[in-house]
């Protein structure tokens, strides 16, 4: 851990939203899935394939086993959006650079926390329509490659912001 780099980096109204909707997501999906697991069957969807179609079915359990998945992921990089001083940067950090290097960083963790919030509240909520409807409630086709997009899209956009601004 570089003690350099332990400085309070600065989060613009940008950053307070993304963690405001993040928060928000967590939260909606939470209660959603509290309220509707009592309506739920004791079987609901659990996988879906590659095309986004149910593929598999189990315990309405595992509905919380999502959920605490997402909670933790949800801290965790909550966390790690304010300690710059723990990540690994893809240039050299110099006086110069440092700031900006560190609010690219922080960015790129933010946006990836609400991008797996927004997988995750999606994917649960499908699951539990599925069990409620059984009509082929699914994913979607598009959702696998969108979520790829997505995630590989900020990551391309942070490499090259991050490159650029050695």
């Amino acid at each position: 851990m570089d003690e350099s780099l332990k400085i309070k980096a600065p989060s613009g109204k940008l950053d307070k939203a993304i963690d405001l909707i993040s928060l928000f997501v967590l939260v909606s999906v939470s209660v959603f899935v509290v309220v509707m697991w009592f309506k739920l069957p004791s079987s609901i969807p659990i996988h879906f394939n590659a095309v986004g179609e149910v593929d598999g079915y189990g315990s309405k359990y595992t509905m919380f086993i999502m959920l605490p998945i997402m909670i933790m992921l949800y801290f965790i990089l909550a966390v790690q959006s304010r300690h710059p001083e723990t990540h690994n940067y893809i240039v050299t950090i110099t006086d110069n650079n440092k700031e900006i290097q560190q609010h690219l960083l922080l960015r790129l963790v933010r946006v990836i926390k609400l991008e797996v919030m927004l997988i995750f509240g999606y994917i649960q909520v499908n699951m539990v329509v599925g069990a409620l409807v059984r009509k082929g409630s699914n994913l979607g086709a598009w959702f696998l490659p969108v979520t790829l997009i997505m995630i590989f899209g900020t990551l391309i956009i942070y490499l090259y912001k991050s490159a650029k601004a050695k």
